[in-house]
């Protein structure tokens, strides 16, 4: 599961053809139906924040959508058109990436009724100062820069899905309960992905995609109790 041509492989046209055929699946399809679900979802969210403006989770998490349909971009686009060259490609994808992070985290925070002025701050900080480097540093360091901003993004990400899940789970609503066990279990996905990517474990296939698939799918159910309650 690293970058590149990966393992080259020699054998019978049956075989080649299952191998090509499991790796378009994990590659490619099962991003292309998050894309569609996300996008649905994020739909949806507009729909019901243009009704009820008092819903800020709505709005939050329609802006979160977006951000990671650009991301998902990147993964489903097979030239880098209509961006000029592969390094705007790539800046405009991390870009993408940081600004996730920072609404997807709004989300939460809102959807909880969890008020962290200070954490807020702190991540919209982090978002225009990785957003200023990697959009202004010179060429010769804009791998690391990339490198680091996702890291970073990730990171948060991470740890922002522990204390949601926390403050969560002490709540006495059944739907922010359920968003608790939903991240618990992404999280527990990621790492085992993490691992596997190190080489750490063996899985047989990459988790990420079945991790926001998953998290997609419960977000839906999540939001509708919330909606129905």
């Amino acid at each position: 599961s690293s970058p590149g041509l990966g393992t080259v492989r020699i054998a019978d046209v049956d075989t080649i053809s299952a191998l090509q055929q499991n790796a378009q699946w994990h590659q490619r399809t099962l991003f292309l139906i998050n894309a569609i679900l996300s996008a649905s979802l994020g739909l949806f969210c507009a729909c019901i924040w243009l009704l009820r403006r008092q819903e800020t989770a709505m709005g939050w998490y329609v802006l979160a959508s977006l951000a990671w349909l650009a991301f998902l971009y990147n993964l489903l686009a097979t030239e880098t058109a209509p961006l000029p060259n592969a390094q705007v490609f790539m800046q405009v994808h991390i870009s993408a990436f940081v600004l996730y992070t920072l609404c997807f985290c709004t989300f939460t925070w809102h959807f909880i009724q969890r008020k962290a002025p200070r954490l807020q701050w702190g991540l919209r900080a982090y978002t225009v100062l990785a957003l200023l480097c990697i959009w202004v540093l010179p060429m010769p360091l804009q791998a690391a820069t990339l490198a680091l901003s996702f890291c970073g993004s990730v990171l948060i990400l991470c740890l922002n899905c522990v204390l949601v899940s926390v403050w969560a789970w002490r709540s006495h609503e059944l739907a922010s309960r359920l968003l608790a066990l939903t991240m618990t279990a992404c999280i527990v996905l990621a790492l085992l992905s993490i691992l596997s990517l190190g080489q750490v474990i063996a899985l047989p296939v990459n988790l990420v995609a079945y991790t926001s698939l998953l998290f997609t799918v419960f977000l839906a159910v999540i939001l509708a109790m919330r909606l129905t309650s």
